[in-house]
């Protein structure tokens, strides 16, 4: 990477600095570190910055950076006791790309089925997966990017297929569909009960390029995407559970005043709300407004 050198092992790794000196070409840059490497196929470059999935002494299953001066931790709690639970994680492999504004590092485990991505401009971790033929998720098979005329090239994991990102097709490159979730973390308001009448999302509403509300192939059938669905599921036990599917409209193309808002959702002491939207259409949430009353404990 650059001028430097990366030595790793199973639980330290060492980082070397080139000089021009023919006689002692690398000398080291940093002090020996007690963080090794996992997964071999976990590591990965980009923006002059390691990535891979690590051991130590004193624990394993973390994700780090370094760029050759310093370590990092980046991987979250949530993801850390997810990657625990594998039973298997030493055939991890990783890529790196840019797509727009946003630098991503993508780590799949194939024996988990589980694809977690990381947005360096964002400091934010999701999920990504790809539905197979009997509609299961499996981990994300688009692999390994390059660019190449303003495309983004990729390969697909255990098929001999080469794909590209396109932002505005929404469904795979086998033609499942495209399954765009949004998450919340619990509210809580000093643990007192809420009556919450609505949630409202500010998103991208009418931007749908579905004009044809019926579709002459499908027996009359109302198209997808015409007026595209947002689903609410509700759990008020700490994410264990979900329950209460609600839908509320995005709005079909030209209504962007088009409001998205899930009314009459009940009672929580703790509440926690998760989005979805299938439908042919751009997904884009900016912001959530929660309308409620407090009534006490």
């Amino acid at each position: 990477m650059d001028d430097y050198l990366f030595v790793i092992g199973y639980s330290s790794y060492q980082v070397y600095r080139w000089q021009d000196n023919i006689n002692i070409p690398f000398i080291t840059s940093t002090k020996n570190s007690s963080i090794g490497c996992k997964a071999p196929y976990s590591v990965s470059s980009i923006n002059n910055k390691l990535i891979f999935l690590g051991a130590s002494s004193v624990g394993t299953n973390a994700i780090w950076v370094s760029d050759g001066q310093g370590i990092e931790k980046i991987s979250s709690a949530w993801i850390e006791e997810q990657i625990e639970s594998f039973s298997r994680t030493d055939d991890a492999f990783s890529f790196c790309y840019v797509d727009g504004k946003h630098t991503f590092y993508v780590i799949s485990f194939p024996s988990a089925n589980r694809t977690y991505c990381y947005d360096f401009d964002e400091n934010e971790w999701h999920t990504r997966a790809t539905r197979d033929i009997n509609n299961e998720q499996k981990c994300w098979f688009p692999a390994f990017a390059i660019k190449y005329s303003d495309k983004i090239i990729m390969g697909a994991f255990n098929e001999d297929k080469l794909i590209y990102l396109d932002k505005n097709k929404y469904t795979d490159y086998n033609d499942k569909v495209i399954e765009r979730s949004r998450t919340t973390g619990i509210i809580i308001n000093n643990f007192k009960k809420m009556i919450i009448h609505s949630l409202e999302l500010i998103i991208s509403s009418g931007k749908t390029n579905i004009e044809k509300e019926y579709d002459e192939h499908m027996n009359g059938s109302t198209s997808d995407g015409y007026n595209p669905n947002v689903m609410l599921l509700i759990s008020t036990d700490g994410g264990y559970t979900w329950v209460g599917e609600k839908w509320a409209k995005a709005g079909r193309i030209g209504e962007y005043n088009s409001r998205c808002i899930f009314r009459n959702l009940g009672r929580a002491q703790r509440i926690a709300f998760k989005v979805t939207m299938t439908d042919p259409a751009p997904f884009n949430i900016s912001k959530a407004i929660i309308d409620y009353t407090e009534c006490g404990r």
